[in-house]
């Protein structure tokens, strides 16, 4: 049951740097600190969490080490309720296949995206400031925001609290894709590659854990076929069922013929312009103005279908944007063509050894993606209106 608590001071924040009198004093009123952070969460959670804790009853008997999680609503009253252990915790996810009922157990691998996470049936009010202690399997994670409780200037919340929960679910849950570094971003990139949703996790950090060593992904290739394989007739459902993606689906499904009888030339030779032919679809139907030049269809390809994204989106927007400008359309020097992309596939330049496995494979994984972040798209999209060709 939750606890009814008054704090004597409003909670303010922390101090964001120290102060010997009297004085101006730069306040932290709004923060997310997790495990990742090491001795700064420690640093927090022994702050105003503790403080939290300290005002319960002592029938309470909470412990730190038995916290899972702890909510904390304060009124600028200086009233407060105090939820510990008891909140359900449930997230609106976009799930990666289909026929799944009520009730089914549901994998990390089955998630594809996190939009919001609620806490049962709790409503925080927007003027209300909010302390909120959670874990993620060995993770913990603590955001607070008081700002709504300042006394000079109050601002009440103007942000999706279920989205910012969401964020900060997602950061903890899937922390191995957040984690990855600029130079890895330009590994993987260099090798043509990206976590793609299409991929399990352990698959990821292997992929990863290959390219740092200089071992390529030769090795992982058997394993990444077998989860393109699985992943092929959901992602042909997908097609078939949004139709932004419908005038596609007859050459999705030809070229999957071809993959599977390992024909890697015709695969590639019909998926490849079809990847560019959804992506305009999709620029034109979104209403952008822009031409569809390869950097526009970039970009425009990640904008959100219907709500905003939060920052940690596990599909990955920004880095697939850049992944997408840089391996898929990526340029070819005339007298030595030796990359598979758009345009060399489509200039008639690319040589056979590229039609390869590897290139039939991550063709499929750019689609599957390009699904996922085109799957709240309902309305049919009007005709390509522009006939040039950006090259």
């Amino acid at each position: 049951m939750p606890y009814q608590v008054h704090f004597e001071n409003r909670p303010a924040g922390y101090a964001a740097s120290a102060a010997r009198g009297p004085g101006m004093l730069q306040v932290i009123v709004s923060e997310f600190v997790s495990s990742e952070d090491g001795d700064k969460l420690i640093e927090r959670l022994e702050g105003l969490p503790s403080q939290v804790l300290g005002m319960l009853p002592s029938e309470a008997n909470v412990k730190p080490a038995t916290l899972d999680h702890m909510l904390a609503v304060i009124r600028r009253d200086g009233s407060a309720t105090v939820y510990v252990n008891e909140l359900p915790m449930v997230a609106r996810a976009m799930v990666k296949r289909g026929g799944i009922q009520a009730g089914d157990p549901l994998r990390a691998d089955d998630i594809a995206d996190i939009a919001e996470v609620t806490l049962g049936d709790i409503e925080v009010p927007a003027s209300a400031g909010i302390i909120f202690v959670f874990s993620v399997h060995w993770r913990k994670g603590l955001f607070y925001d008081l700002s709504p409780l300042q006394a000079e200037s109050p601002r009440p919340r103007r942000y999706d609290l279920g989205q910012t929960l969401a964020a900060f679910f997602s950061y903890l849950s899937y922390n191995h894709l957040f984690k990855i570094s600029a130079d890895d971003w330009q590994l993987l990139f260099r090798n043509a590659w990206f976590p793609f949703q299409g991929l399990k996790g352990d698959t990821v950090r292997n992929l990863l854990a290959h390219l740092r060593q200089g071992w390529g992904a030769e090795e992982l290739l058997p394993r990444i076929n077998q989860e393109v394989v699985e992943l092929l007739p959901q992602l042909q459902q997908r097609c078939a069922a949004n139709p932004l993606l419908q005038p596609h689906a007859e050459f999705v499904r030809l070229a999957v013929d071809h993959f599977s009888k390992s024909d890697f030339i015709s695969a590639i030779s019909v998926l490849y312009p079809r990847l560019e032919g959804i992506m305009r679809a999709h620029h034109f139907a979104s209403g952008q103005t822009s031409k569809p030049a390869h950097q526009n269809l970039a970009e425009s390809a990640v904008e959100p279908v219907g709500e905003e994204r939060h920052p940690y989106s596990l599909l990955l927007p920004d880095n697939f944007s850049r992944f997408l400008s840089e391996v898929y359309f990526e340029e070819f020097d005339p007298r030595n063509p030796d990359v598979l992309s758009r345009h060399s596939v489509c200039h008639g330049v690319a040589s056979g050894p590229q039609f390869s496995q590897q290139g039939a494979l991550l063709g499929f994984l750019i689609l599957d993606q390009l699904s996922l972040l085109f799957a709240g798209f309902t309305s049919n999209p009007p005709e390509d209106p522009s006939c040039e060709e950006a090259v």
